[in-house]
């Protein structure tokens, strides 16, 4: 019974370990070709898929190169996954709404003040036009 058990942990380290390759992007492998991780996973046995299993969790929280000086990579709150941010945490998204809302308020404004000249000047003309009659 215990050989059977050690032999299904190998077994399921190794499935676990490929799938995990399978589903690796070039930057999590170090642009490492994905067959030979496999090979490593599949060939040596409970080393292979330790090795892929703490390669790929090292590289996993490096950040990615980019030209964003580090400082401001503290400013902006980014989850560990590398997805996107949920829109009431990103600065960026909160900043352009607030400036949507700034324009559109000035453009009401601006239309308000427009309707109200306008209604000035009519009523302007229609008490013009009635003292010519």
């Amino acid at each position: 019974m215990p050989r059977f058990l050690l032999g299904l942990f190998v077994f399921a380290l190794a499935v676990y370990a490929v799938s995990d390759v399978i589903a690796s992007t070039d930057q999590r492998r170090n642009n490492t070709p994905k067959f030979m991780w496999i090979i490593i996973t599949l060939f040596i046995p409970i080393v292979g898929p330790l090795i892929w299993i703490v390669f790929s969790n090292m590289t996993r929280n490096v950040r990615p190169q980019s030209n964003i000086p580090p400082a401001q990579y503290s400013r902006r709150a980014k989850p560990m996954n590398g997805g996107p941010t949920a829109p009431d945490d990103d600065p960026d998204f909160l900043w352009k709404l607030a400036a949507e809302q700034r324009r559109k308020e000035a453009e009401r404004k601006a239309r308000t003040e427009e309707d109200t000249s306008k209604d000035e000047d009519s009523e302007d003309e229609s008490d013009g036009d009635s003292s010519k009659r």
